[in-house]
């Protein structure tokens, strides 16, 4: 097995989301996070990402806005997965206008083109997103 990466971590990791998937709302921030994280990073390595990869990435947008908004689209940009499933997003209206908002802001003040760049790209998937229902 030469080379082969083992994640020892994986079967904890996929239980404690299981266990969390049906409502994320207690789930502590820091464990949310961190779970999002180690999904996206694993993505890179499986090929594939957590069939709930998204409700994780809507519950840090929706639970905290723009404060962990770096986190999100980090980990949306770990793979072609991740990036097509944090896109499946389920937010308020008052979270779109926020996001919205802090990506434009964001893009008018980065002078670094790539980042510029990706923060365009994101100001298009958000603009893209209707509200999700009360």
């Amino acid at each position: 097995m030469d080379g082969e990466r083992i994640d020892v971590n994986y079967d904890l990791r996929m239980r404690i989301c299981e266990y969390y998937r049906p409502d994320l709302s207690p789930c502590a921030t820091r464990l949310l996070l961190d779970l999002y994280r180690s999904l996206a990073e694993s993505s890179t390595i499986t090929f594939s990402v957590y069939s709930y990869f998204h409700l994780f990435a809507s519950e840090i947008l929706e639970r905290d806005g723009t404060t962990h908004f770096d986190i999100y689209q980090e980990g949306a940009w770990q793979s072609f997965d991740t990036l097509l499933s944090s896109a499946r997003l389920n937010l308020s209206q008052p979270r779109l206008e926020e996001l919205r908002f802090f990506l434009q802001e964001r893009m008018e003040q980065t002078e670094e083109v790539e980042s510029r760049e990706r923060y365009a790209f994101m100001l298009k998937r958000f603009q893209g997103l209707a509200p999700r229902n009360p």
